[in-house]
């Protein structure tokens, strides 16, 4: 059975970055820096940092400098364009935290991630089971 975990996401995505896209994996890992990202989909929280680069990704709630929480219903609705960003923060649906130097590294982060991401054969898929695995088990049809 496939870990449809939050966290087990994140690390199988950071995996297959660097084994699919292994400049982007670089260039997320020197975005980051010093940066530590924490970051909770449906209430489950994790860490993402890096040192050199390499990315690791801790499970459980850590301060951190720039913090995102959501849910799988909001992001199955963000990338089907079905709500913008925009509104999805003001919906409470994408709540963002911390110093704006923070944030700005954070959206920086995020979109060398999301362009190393679609260069990956294996991400869609990876996508899918994260968004739809816990679906079953919840009697969720969204």
């Amino acid at each position: 059975m496939v870990d449809s975990s939050f966290a087990g996401f994140v690390r199988r995505s950071l995996l297959a970055l660097s084994r699919e896209a292994p400049a982007a994996h670089r260039a997320l890992a020197t975005c980051m820096g010093t940066l530590s990202i924490a970051a909770s989909v449906d209430h489950e929280p994790l860490v993402i940092a890096a040192h050199g680069d390499q990315l690791f990704v801790r499970s459980g709630a850590v301060p951190a400098a720039a913090q995102l929480a959501t849910t799988r219903r909001a992001l199955r609705c963000l990338l089907r364009a079905e709500h913008s960003l925009l509104d999805a923060i003001m919906n409470d649906e994408l709540e963002l935290r911390g110093t704006t130097d923070a944030l700005a590294r954070l959206d920086d982060c995020l979109s060398l991630y999301l362009r190393g991401a679609v260069r990956c054969p294996s991400f869609p898929s990876l996508l899918d089971e994260f968004l739809n695995g816990s679906r079953a088990a919840r009697g969720d049809s969204n």
